[in-house]
């Protein structure tokens, strides 16, 4: 009997384990949760603005040292490796992005709480401009708690935050870039990778970032400003020394700025601002030392290229063009020189990799150009194929033999390829239950657009029916992601369409398929293979069972009147 009943739970516990039930909705953590987007996408997280998962490895912008594997999110343009943006007129504009986490269950977890991850901030520094926060929200995005922010740093850094005050509830997690104004957003953006909750106190690299913020170039008499900021990581206050030396060009040392007393409070930032006049033509060296209370010192340098006059060049255009349709530049050389002169300008047109095109669409050699007077004319051109092209301006002045140069670049694409449209999901659901659907659209126009979203099913016996819909304002190369839940009532194949349509009236779309089935499976000719490396004859053939899907289903009510049977018989 005791053989028996043992028999009989072993077929119960095989069943149930054959079930392989994966629970939906809410997602409940066990003793962590880790997210290093090595999936490749970024579902189930949600997504605005700049925000995207970049392969790091295939990036035209490659970071060193990424955390784990080749993914990461990052704010910011993969074809500019930039975060700006522009409007219709090429005039750059501020932008913002969140990236959001699904709901998460903390009660899984004991003891204290801590949210961890790594992140790259190639941005502005200081809290005011190129913000990049951190939020928590336990009412599902309805309202949001900042707990956090990050400082700017080009190398990879850990941060870490108390959840605890959250446990037992339900949370989202949000990351907030936004730029504020529409100056300096010509770096690298903000990466993140390798977020984490864990129960817990992490250990938590103590370092200090610094920092120098300068244009690099400057006239001789002209005055030129320098931002020096600190950023302390330390988990203690500290009286720290600093001290900014200049080297002039004449090889003379002099001290722009020292305190021996200035007190930063652990996670605080320190900023001083320097307006300098050059005297003399030639280069720069500034060096910015803070040394902690350890007399450790932590550093950084810039340098600064003066001289009696220089040429300014600028190349005004919209980034994206269409192939067949004429697109304007505007080249513009602005003179900073105490003299007039003769300047030759030459704008030239490379054609995409793989290609010979090499097409000079301007050319003069004897412009006069006045002190402190500017030159500029407006080229137009028409690309025959898709592609990246480079537009290079290049500037001699004919007296004095110099030479500057400015570069820009065109993505040009067929007309339908503008927006890009896309549908994931998961193509087979069961009759009567949900199946959930990201939407996304990509911008590849340089200017804001502001669109319309539309999605259509088609059910199996072909009514159609709008059952998502919203308008919104698309930053330039910006990207837009919702997920969005349908339920499926009948049995049969629908059909979904996505359709985009901006303000001219032109649509781009992209459609899916779902097939509702009594169990949510294939079509029952598809058979699954249960793995067992054992189970093999003598002369080595696989003799591996086959199970039709639903076979767990089916055995199960058998094992459970087995057991009643044998309970019976006691």
């Amino acid at each position: 009997m005791r053989l028996r009943l043992t028999q009989g739970l072993f077929l119960v516990i095989f069943a149930l384990g054959m079930l392989n039930i994966v629970p939906t909705g809410v997602a409940v953590l066990g003793d962590d949760l880790y997210e290093d987007f090595e999936s490749g996408s970024l579902i189930p997280w949600k997504a605005t603005g700049l925000w995207h998962i970049e392969y790091n490895s295939l990036s035209s912008y490659p970071v060193d040292n990424v955390p784990s594997g080749k993914y990461y999110a990052w704010y910011g343009d993969n074809r500019t490796g930039t975060y700006e943006t522009f409007d219709a007129n090429g005039t750059e504009t501020n932008n913002s992005g969140d990236l959001i986490s699904e709901n998460m269950d903390l009660t899984g977890l004991s003891g204290n709480i801590v949210l961890s991850f790594l992140s790259y901030a190639d941005t502005e520094s200081g809290e005011f401009y190129d913000r990049k926060q951190v939020y928590v929200s336990e009412d599902d995005g309805f309202s949001w708690d900042n707990i956090g922010n990050v400082s700017a740093h080009t190398e990879w850094h850990w941060y870490a935050f108390n959840l605890t005050s959250y446990k037992n509830a339900s949370v989202k997690i949000r990351f907030h870039f936004e730029t504020i104004d529409e100056v300096a957003n010509n770096m690298r953006g903000w990466l993140l990778d390798d977020i984490k909750i864990e129960p817990g106190e992490p250990f938590i690299p103590e370092f200090f970032i610094v920092q120098i913020y300068q244009d690099n170039y400057a006239r001789v008499f002209d005055m030129g400003w320098m931002g020096f900021e600190a950023f302390s990581n330390f988990k203690h206050n500290m009286t720290v020394r600093i001290l900014i030396t200049m080297v002039l060009p004449s090889g003379t040392e002099i001290t722009l700025y020292q305190n021996s007393s200035v007190f930063l409070l652990s996670g605080e930032f320190w900023f001083y601002e320097i307006d300098y006049t050059f005297p003399e033509v030639g280069y720069y060296d500034v060096s910015f030392t803070l040394y902690d209370d350890k007399d450790k010192p932590w550093e950084a340098t810039c340098w600064w290229e003066v001289t009696d006059g220089d040429f300014l060049l600028f190349i005004e255009q919209d980034f994206v063009a269409v192939v067949g349709k004429p697109e304007y530049l505007n080249v513009y050389v602005q003179s900073f020189l105490g003299n007039d002169t003769f300047i030759a300008v030459e704008v030239t047109i490379i054609g995409p990799l793989g290609t010979s095109l090499s097409e000079i669409i301007f050319s003069d050699g004897n412009i006069t150009m006045n002190s402190m007077d500017s030159w500029s004319r407006l080229l137009t051109y028409t690309f025959s194929a898709p592609g990246y092209y480079d537009v290079t301006l290049i500037v001699r002045d004919n007296l004095n033999g110099i030479y500057y140069e400015a570069g820009c670049y065109y993505d040009v694409r067929e007309d339908d390829k503008v927006f890009e449209v896309h549908i994931h999901q998961d193509y087979y659901v069961k009759v009567g239950e949900t199946g959930q659907m990201e939407f996304v659209v990509i911008s590849h126009f340089a200017q804001v657009k502001d669109v319309f979203i539309e999605a259509k099913m088609q059910k199996p016996n072909g009514d159609e029916e709008s059952f998502y819909n919203t308008s919104i304002i698309l930053p330039a190369f910006g990207n837009w992601s919702e997920i969005v839940d349908f339920q499926f009532e009948e049995k049969g194949p629908y059909t979904v369409f996505l359709i985009v349509t901006d303000e001219t009236g032109q649509i781009w779309s992209d459609d899916c398929w779902w097939e509702a089935t009594d169990d949510g499976l294939p079509p029952k000719d598809t058979t699954t293979t249960i793995p067992d490396d054992t189970d093999t004859t003598s002369d080595g053939t696989d003799t591996t069972p086959t199970l039709t899907p639903g076979f767990e289903l089916v055995i199960l009510p058998f094992v459970l009147i087995a057991l009643l049977s044998i309970r019976k018989r006691r």
